[in-house]
């Protein structure tokens, strides 16, 4: 047996002096007995020949000192906090309590929080740990830690929008002090049975509670945005996909839309398959755009999802005297771009000789005698990569370039240069016949791409989902980050936690669950060898609860006392 509140030498002290002192009172105890006197006088003689309290006697009434001392040892080890003691199992035991998507539903957390407090409540304080499956794997119960902080720990706690860390977590457990490690899991059985699968060596996993499957369940496991298949650039295309199991499937009809908070319905739907509809021709104006289900389930953390449009505006470019009518053309045409006075453009375009605006991006005619390469490109230092594996994008490649030179006679190649603002620098000659770079395909793309890298649209993000990293931007959109978020170093290693909205380098972003294998597997019967444990009756639950029994046996002590005292058989 081991104590929870004080070591075994301090209660078995605490024990002898306890019956030591109930024995000096009993001891010290008034004894009355009747004494008839012949006479009045003779009573001083009585009192010094017999007193009251003799401690050289007989000691009487040992059935009554016995039941004193069984009522004040209980009182006084369930003061102790008795705790049932080691078994042959010396393994440090971890309580891990699920607090993911996987337990949102009903009351599977609730249950599970129930089933954890009496399990931990079975096992020697020093010998257990208590883990909260939240964002961070917080720590609850600390081994040597009173249980009574656990319940306090717990108050307020909920399960939330967010994949579940188990797996991650268990894979990075190790036997502590050489003996083993035992966990106990109280959360979903399709989680601990993929965790199951990839133990490390001398840990145990023992699925404690697991939460009961649904009956069906119907969730959005897919939203994304993508620029618009209509080649509109103040435009995007939504993907939206939905899953069901145990239930028929989504109808289109059967799917809500709001835009910033308003209700909102597309203009134009597309049915890609079973469960995937496109909105197509959505505006690009940074709305936030919401879906859910019409009708609710069980497992409401996927009937709704939410993303965050981007902000497309076109781009607004100058043109200089004297750019030739190739470049002018290309501008009127492109859904892009728009042409505006130098005064309110983003953009300029402009011959080598022309007056320079400090502080914009252009894109320069020169002449091919005052540079060596027919490209050159200014950008920063950091920039400079990514715009050399992405320079097929804007329509520049060796065979293009080959075919140039030999129109020209000369050697055509492409240059980066570093410089705080960027810039373009493009030959003349290359507008001008022979070249035959008009009439190619990579002059509207080069053209095109060039004054939208120079632009710099505002970075946006396709997809956003809980649990995992912001999707990288590829290509030339790579150059179009936020600077405060490339100042932050995001990208790729930005964790989205939870389903939720964030602000991320002064970008909002709406993050949602959008997990196919959490809405599916919600509504799946567990393993048979994972099966849920039935509850156990009051009296097994109990019975790790040595404190709440013997305050029990105190008071049933203390009643038989006092039913023998109102009857006279105890003095």
């Amino acid at each position: 047996m081991n104590f929870a509140h004080a070591s075994l030498a301090v209660v078995a002290g605490g024990a002898v002096l306890i019956a030591a002192g109930l024995y000096a009172l009993q001891r010290l105890k008034v004894r009355r007995r009747v004494v008839r006197l012949p006479a009045a006088m003779l009573w001083r003689q009585v009192v010094r020949d017999a007193p009251p309290r003799v401690l050289a006697r007989r000691f009487r009434y040992l059935w009554a000192y016995l039941l004193s001392l069984a009522i004040a040892l209980s009182l006084w080890l369930a003061a102790a906090g008795p705790q049932p003691g080691a078994t042959q199992d010396a393994r440090m035991q971890v309580f891990y309590l699920d607090a993911s998507a996987w337990m949102t539903a009903g009351d599977d957390f609730a249950d599970a929080r129930r089933a954890l407090l009496a399990d931990v409540a079975a096992v020697p304080a020093a010998a257990r740990e208590v883990r909260l499956g939240d964002l961070h794997d917080s720590p609850l119960l600390l081994p040597g830690e009173p249980l009574a902080l656990l319940a306090r720990r717990l108050d307020g706690v909920r399960a939330e929008a967010h994949p579940s860390a188990f797996g991650r977590w268990m894979a990075d457990q190790r036997p502590r002090d050489g003996a083993g490690l035992v966990v106990h899991y109280y959360g979903a059985a399709q989680v601990a049975r993929r965790a199951a699968a990839q133990l490390p060596p001398q840990v145990e996993l023992i699925p404690a509670h697991l939460a009961a499957p649904l009956a069906g369940n119907r969730g959005i496991v897919n939203l994304g945005v993508a620029p618009a298949g209509s080649g509109r650039w103040d435009r995007v295309d939504v993907l939206v996909e939905t899953v069901a199991a145990g239930m028929p499937a989504v109808a289109p009809d059967g799917l809500g839309f709001a835009l910033d908070g308003k209700q909102w319905r597309p203009s134009a739907v597309r049915a890609l398959g079973p469960g995937r509809l496109l909105l197509q021709d959505v505006a690009a104006a940074g709305g936030e755009l919401r879906v859910e289900l019409r009708d609710g389930d069980d497992f409401g953390a996927d009937d709704s999802a939410g993303i965050r449009l981007p902000q497309r505006q076109r781009i607004k470019v100058a043109l200089g005297e004297g750019v030739p009518q190739a470049v002018r053309d290309l501008v009127a045409v492109d859904p892009a771009l728009e042409q505006v006075a130098a005064a309110q453009a983003q953009v300029l375009v402009r011959l080598q000789e022309s007056a320079q605006e400090p502080g914009r991006p252009a894109l320069v005619l020169t002449r091919a005698s005052s540079q060596p390469s027919a490209f050159v490109f200014a950008a920063a230092q950091d920039e400079q990569r990514e715009l050399a594996d992405n320079l097929q994008q804007l329509g520049l490649s060796q065979e293009q370039n080959a075919a140039l030179a030999g129109q020209l006679g000369r050697a055509v190649g492409v240059d980066l240069v570093a410089a705080p603002q960027r810039s373009v620098a493009v030959w003349r000659e290359l507008f001008e016949p022979p070249s035959g770079f008009v009439q190619s395909r990579a002059m509207p793309v080069f053209v095109s791409q060039s004054l939208r890298w120079l632009a710099q649209p505002p970075w946006w993000s396709p997809f956003a989902q809980a649990g995992q990293a912001l999707p990288q931007p590829s290509g030339l959109q790579a150059l179009s980050r936020h600077p405060a978020l490339a100042a932050r170093g995001l990208g790729d290693a930005v964790y989205l936690p939870a389903a939720g909205h964030y602000q991320l380098g002064g970008e909002r972003l709406e993050v949602s669950l959008l997990d196919r294998g959490i809405s599916l597997g919600v509504a799946s019967a567990p393993p048979a060898a994972a099966a849920t444990r039935p509850p156990r009756p009051l009296v097994t639950a109990l019975a790790g609860h040595w404190a709440t029994w013997l305050l029990l046996a105190a008071a049933l002590l203390l009643a038989l006392e006092w039913h023998l005292l109102q009857r006279g058989r105890m003095p």
